[in-house]
């Protein structure tokens, strides 16, 4: 799952593309045609992207506000264990969090005390559940960072990613869950810090929105992945909700908003546009199509170094989806492996924070918790390239 790192005070990476997506389009022969056509594209991909952006961070927020959290907790302890173990994560992880494996881990650790199960099989359990769904996650800001570059709804491209997130939640199952059983009561795991609970007369108006506003957050999400209409407008609705239901707490809203987030995505996005206008990107794709057997194998391995590296698939998607575009444009399959390379990679990084946490919150390493998935990953990988070759129209 993508997490928000720290950002440098002024060297940037958005700054820094901007910075050279600036000084491409005025070295070109026309540099204010390239400024014009550049300004085109900017105004028509910003400006849903950095809403849907916003939107995103407010519902965060939002999601804490209301004790979701305290919600599935209660679920978890009435549909069982295992279901608990698989549903906890997967829940949680539909809204992308700064260390979000934290939020999931305090209720994974709580149910695993229950079973004769070890700490490092926890920890997947909890990365592994958390993080499948960034395979057709249209939430995350990478993805809509991607989506704006390529002009495209972020729906259309991770809906390519549906087999993958159910098969890798099989697998997962199959992997993690299977086998395991009760044990004696004894405390093995050092508490994970979680939000404490609110007394129940405390903001009860809020308690009550929590159940419509998941219902609300699940049916925008379906939504993006299976229709057209804008990301935007589709979570405006949960938005919303949650806004009548914490209108006596709008001022703890105010912060939900990370503007230097924001104006690095708009950075990346000009400098996306001002390379594209510049006729760099057509240079490009022309020497990967003389000089790689496969274009598309080599954008993916960059993107998968790139976000290896950087821990996070927003750089990656910063980076490598311009010349994606440029390589395969309107393409939403290709503009969609190319992002997914990424994804793969924080399954294995030491530098994306949710593995790091939840390594440490069941007392284990992050070098074995990403041993203990590489082959659950590349048996998912596999089946679902097979699913795809066999059906190459799904």
């Amino acid at each position: 799952m993508m997490y928000r790192p720290q950002l440098p005070t002024v060297f940037t990476i958005g700054r820094v593309l901007a910075l050279i997506g600036t000084v491409l389009a005025a070295l070109c022969t026309a540099p204010l045609e390239t400024f014009e056509s550049a300004a085109g594209v900017f105004v028509r991909t910003a400006a849903p992207t950095v809403v849907t952006v916003g939107l995103v961070m407010i519902i965060e927020a939002q999601m804490r506000l209301l004790g979701v959290l305290d919600l599935i907790q209660r679920i978890a302890d009435k549909v069982g264990v295992k279901l608990g173990l698989f549903a906890v994560p997967a829940l949680l992880g539909l809204i992308p969090a700064t260390a979000g494996a934290k939020l999931s881990a305090g209720i994974v650790a709580a149910l695993g005390e229950r079973l004769d199960v070890s700490g490092r099989r926890l920890a997947a359990i909890n990365f592994w559940f958390r993080h499948v769904n960034i395979f057709c996650n249209p939430l995350i800001p990478g993805v809509i960072l991607a989506a704006g570059i390529a002009d495209m709804s972020p729906g259309t491209i991770v809906r390519w990613g549906v087999p993958m997130a159910v098969i890798s939640s099989c697998v997962g199952a199959l992997f993690f869950l299977r086998g395991l059983r009760r044990r004696p009561d004894e405390r093995r795991f050092d508490p994970v810090e979680t939000p404490p609970p609110r007394q129940e007369d405390e903001f009860a108006s809020e308690r009550r929105g929590d159940v419509p506003f998941i219902l609300f957050l699940t049916l925008a999400v379906a939504a993006a992945l299976f229709t057209t209409l804008p990301l935007p407008l589709l979570l405006s609705a949960p938005v919303a909700l949650g806004l009548f239901y914490l209108r006596g707490q709008i001022k703890l809203l105010r912060k939900a908003i990370q503007w230097r987030l924001i104006v690095e995505i708009v950075c990346i996005l000009w400098f996306a546009a001002t390379i594209r206008s510049t006729g760099h990107l057509d240079a490009l794709a022309a020497f990967l199509d003389d000089n790689f057997t496969s274009p598309l194998a080599a954008l993916m391995a960059a993107s998968f170094v790139v976000s290896f590296v950087t821990g996070a698939c927003l750089p990656s998607a910063s980076i490598v989806m311009p010349v994606a575009v440029g390589t395969f444009p309107g393409n939403e399959l290709m503009v969609y492996l190319t992002l997914a390379a990424g994804f793969v990679a924080q399954f294995f990084t030491p530098t994306h924070l949710c593995l790091v946490v939840s390594a440490e919150a069941f007392q284990t390493t992050a070098v074995r918790l990403a041993a203990s998935m590489f082959i659950p990953l590349m048996l998912s990988i596999l089946v679902c390239w097979g699913i795809f070759a066999v059906f190459p129209l799904f």
